[in-house]
């Protein structure tokens, strides 16, 4: 039987939280503290798994989502965000992230 396909699940650090949040589109519908945010996708992340997916957390630098949507020509928002996390999972096999 085949494993099922991992889906990367954007994952940004309590430190870069703040700067992240000015960099985001969207912020308006982001939680204002870390902590709100990381226990949304947590709980989200969980439901996921319970459901039968593999996600796999991407935990990267600001800057490189930064860098990314730059070279793509794209706003930091979801659909950016999303689109980085499974670029990473993808090209890395999460070699250096963080998984769950």
């Amino acid at each position: 039987m085949r494993e099922p396909e991992a889906y990367g699940v954007f994952w940004i650090t309590r430190e870069d939280y703040p700067r992240f949040l000015a960099h985001c589109v969207d912020r308006t519908e982001l939680p204002a503290t870390y902590e709100k945010w990381a226990s949304d996708v947590a709980q989200r992340f969980q439901q996921f798994e319970q459901r039968g997916f593999k996600l796999v957390r991407v935990v990267f630098n600001l800057d490189e989502l930064l860098a990314w949507c730059g070279t793509h020509r794209r706003q930091v928002d979801a659909k950016a965000r999303g689109a980085y996390a499974a670029y990473v999972a993808a090209t890395t096999s999460g070699q250096g992230h963080e998984h769950h």
